[in-house]
């Protein structure tokens, strides 16, 4: 997020501290279902303070706000405008409005009539005092990543996981890793499957190549399933095909990055997950294959595991002097 502070604004010329105090959302239709349940150990982190009145423009779709726009240039006028800013019409809501009562139709039209429900996020113990004026030092809730983290691992993780763990994180980490391994152990204990998608430890970057090599082999020894995906990217969690954590974070290289995961709840959103990144996909426990046309020119290079528009598939990371490919399928059929 671009900082404000120490900056004054176009309009009043005024300063801003830039300090962060509250971010505010709404639902996307009508009452929400999932931000009202969201919390941080007891303290509620999202709070209703009411509806929209349930106007907006979404149901103008792209190609006929065109339209409207080559009419309101042609006749009508903008208004509301400061002589600081650029000229034209204001925003989409203007440009709706103006050309509705210019062709005769009721500017209450624009509105869709759903309203969604507000919420505040507040981002300090006293956040409602800061913001009217009433205190000028703003004191930010302490949510260090570690405490985040363990939270989830012993609120979410831990007790909820089943049958099955997915979990996508493109680097790891010795440290998390370690903090994660009696986590790991007790899912293992109890009959759960955990399969691991990272990178291989050459794509691991700065300092952790070593430590993703111990990481990885220390995982696998455990009996988690590591599949090396060369670069890939995303940060996914799926437990028991039902529950999804998706975001910016890396469940196990993260130490005190400020990211976020959110959370989905319910099968839909799981399996289309796993079924667009293959997650079921039958991996061998190995990558040891090695690159036929490399072997020809006497270069030993193992394939390494890729993901494209049609799933997994075996590629020979010397490219682009090699463009060796292989299915998967073709590998386990060969194996088997």
């Amino acid at each position: 997020m671009k900082s404000t502070g120490d900056k004054r604004s176009t309009i009043s010329g005024s300063r801003h501290d830039g300090q962060l105090a509250m971010i505010t959302t709404t639902s996307a239709l009508g009452r929400s279902s999932i931000y009202n349940r969201l919390k941080y150990h007891d303290r509620p982190m999202y709070l209703s303070v009411g509806f929209t009145a349930g106007s907006g423009d979404y149901h103008f779709s792209n190609g006929l706000y065109e339209d409207l726009v080559q009419f309101a240039r042609r006749h009508c006028e903008p208004t509301a405008k400061n002589e600081l800013w650029v000229k034209g019409f204001r925003n989409r809501r203007e440009v709706i409005r103006k050309v509705l009562q210019e062709v005769g139709l009721s500017w209450k039209m624009a509105f869709h009539q759903i309203r969604r429900e507000i919420f505040v996020i507040p981002l300090a113990k006293n956040t409602r005092e800061f913001l009217r004026g009433e205190d000028s030092n703003l004191r930010p809730f302490d949510q260090p990543a570690d405490d985040i983290f363990a939270w989830f691992r012993e609120r979410w993780l831990l007790p909820r996981a089943e049958r099955s763990v997915v979990i996508m994180s493109p680097f790891v980490a010795m440290q998390r890793t370690g903090k994660l391994q009696k986590c790991f152990k007790a899912l293992l204990d109890r009959g759960v499957k955990i399969r691991l998608f990272t990178r291989p430890p050459s794509e691991q970057v700065g300092g952790l190549k070593e430590q993703a090599e111990k990481a990885i082999g220390l995982l696998q020894e455990m009996g988690i399933q590591v599949i090396q995906l060369s670069k890939m990217h995303q940060k996914i969690a799926v437990i028991d095909r039902k529950i999804t954590w998706e975001g910016s974070l890396n469940i196990l290289s993260h130490h005190t990055s400020q990211e976020h995961m959110r959370r989905f709840v319910g099968p839909k959103t799981a399996e289309q997950l796993i079924s667009y990144y293959n997650l079921d996909e039958d991996f061998p426990l190995g990558d040891d294959d090695l690159c036929p046309e490399c072997a020809k020119k006497g270069i030993t290079i193992s394939l390494r595991i890729k993901h494209g528009k049609n799933g997994f598939f075996l590629a020979c990371p010397n490219y682009p002097d090699c463009r060796y490919t292989r299915d998967l399928k073709k590998r386990r059929k060969r194996r088997g």
